[in-house]
């Protein structure tokens, strides 16, 4: 809603400027015209997409309340796949996340298998505190037991003291659930 007011604005300004300094009567500008609000929002968009998202000045201002993610995550799954057990399983994990405003893709590794999000919803109650959810499919490494095979998930995790943690459950053929831990790496 913001970017859409300012490139209004940002556009009416640039509108107004045309016309005052005359720039009609220049002939190089008839094969250039004013930027429209729709031109200024995409720029915008770019510009916060990739760099202004993450000024602290936005953040401060309540403009932006996006918690950033991005970087390397580590700790551990507790998963109800028990191997044959009677006791949950517990990896060690590396999760990586790329983010931008628009995007995230985060990707779980494990000594056995790899996950990559296809979809990721980010809900944020401040700028520290948030939901994160998202959707993968785990990939299990060559070396892995025949019984675990590829298939699709969902993680749900809530940020809070600079950590992740929450619960994930596997689609068809898996039906397991587990829980997740996560610090980031320093």
């Amino acid at each position: 809603m913001v970017l859409a007011f300012f490139s209004i604005l940002v556009a009416g300004t640039l509108e107004v400027a045309w016309h005052i300094g005359d720039l009609q009567a220049v002939w190089w500008t008839r094969l250039v015209s004013v930027p429209s609000s729709g031109a200024v929002f995409l720029l915008l968009t770019v510009v916060t997409d990739r760099h202004a998202w993450r000024w602290r000045v936005l953040r401060a201002l309540h403009i932006i309340e996006v918690p950033d993610l991005s970087g390397t995550w580590t700790g551990t799954v507790r998963s109800s796949y028990d191997g044959g057990s009677d006791t949950p399983l517990e990896h060690d994990v590396q999760v990586t996340i790329r983010q931008s405003w628009l995007r995230m893709v985060i990707t779980l590794r494990t000594s056995s298998s790899r996950s990559r999000s296809y979809m990721a919803a980010l809900l944020p109650d401040d700028a520290t505190a948030a939901e994160l959810t998202y959707t993968y499919l785990n990939e299990p490494d060559s070396n892995t037991p025949m019984e675990i095979e590829t298939h699709k998930g969902t993680a749900e995790l809530h940020l809070s003291d600079g950590q992740l943690r929450g619960r994930y459950f596997t689609g068809r053929g898996r039906r397991q659930i587990g829980d997740i831990d996560l610090t980031r790496a320093p």
